[in-house]
């Protein structure tokens, strides 16, 4: 498949390739959460985009029109619900709905897929925070990755709310870059990664095929085109333009900006800060325009 970037063990170059960062995003377009570590399942990191708010046409919410969405913060509870808190709101704590509850047919990006409805109470709280209606849903049921993108495995690749993919797989050196030609402090937030990779060249994700960290492998099968939630300050839930910008004098492909590698989980297991990184370097063209458009 190609050379291997990474060390066998610990005492190797304190250089090579780590997880820097690992976040889960438990709504989707909403308050990212830094975790020290996480279980990896078919459908990402446990809990990532599990939830969304959608509007009365079942589309879903997103910061791209509503910024505020940024400072919205959802914490997973052991019981399978999610704690919401916002500026100015009181917590909410939503449990998991039950089997009883409404499934809505919903689709992301086009693609189909199913979600619970949470409640009354949690979509009164979700207007209060962000002046639309909707209806809270947690995801329930399959939906397959799209088959164009997906390795040829006996795996059944899935995702549950993400826009496409289960992960997303950046390095801090690449936010690094990108922050400063917009003059910024760097943040992932701004990015909604996944995995954040330290000790490898900016952009370096182009050109991985795989990464290994520890049991744990994924296949890395498309750059991911960018919009204007990158110009979301998600400390304040306002636009701040101008991040979009710094990446389109090298990163266009296929008429988008791209930043970050989407990924399928080909072995799930334990991940955490810290643990060693082994990408494995296509053996093709390992730059951007090197990837097919579809």
């Amino acid at each position: 498949m190609g050379a291997n970037m990474g060390a066998s063990s610990d005492s190797a170059d304190p250089r090579q390739p780590r997880v820097a960062e690992l976040w889960v995003h438990p709504i989707k377009s909403c308050a990212a959460v830094s975790v020290p570590h996480a279980d990896l399942i078919q459908t990402g990191l446990t809990g990532d985009r599990t939830w969304m708010w959608i509007d009365a046409d079942h589309s879903f919410h997103s910061q791209r029109t509503l910024p505020q969405m940024a400072q919205i913060s959802a914490v997973l509870t052991p019981d399978g619900g999610v704690r919401i808190g916002a500026p100015h709101m009181q917590d909410l704590s939503v449990q998991s709905p039950g089997s009883d509850a409404e499934r809505i047919s919903l689709e992301v990006w086009g693609h189909p897929c199913t979600g619970l409805d949470a409640g009354d109470e949690a979509a009164a709280w979700f207007e209060r925070a962000t002046g639309q209606p909707g209806r809270l849903v947690r995801h329930t049921g399959r939906r397959p990755v799209d088959a164009r993108y997906a390795p040829d495995s006996e795996v059944a690749f899935e995702v549950a709310f993400a826009d496409g993919f289960p992960l997303l797989v950046c390095t801090s050196e690449a936010i690094a870059e990108i922050a400063a030609r917009h003059g910024s402090t760097p943040d992932a937030r701004r990015f909604r990664p996944n995995l954040v990779i330290d000790g490898a060249p900016a952009f370096a994700e182009d050109g991985w095929a795989s990464l290994r960290v520890g049991d744990v492998e994924l296949a890395l099968v498309k750059p991911c085109g960018r919009c204007s939630i990158l110009d979301v300050n998600p400390a304040l839930g306002t636009h701040d333009r101008g991040l979009l910008a710094a990446l389109r004098p090298d990163r266009h492909l296929g008429g988008e900006l791209r930043f970050g590698m989407n990924a399928v989980v080909i072995r799930g297991g334990r991940l955490a800060v810290g643990d060693v990184a082994m990408p494995t370097v296509r053996s093709a063209d390992t730059s951007l325009g090197s990837f097919r458009t579809i």
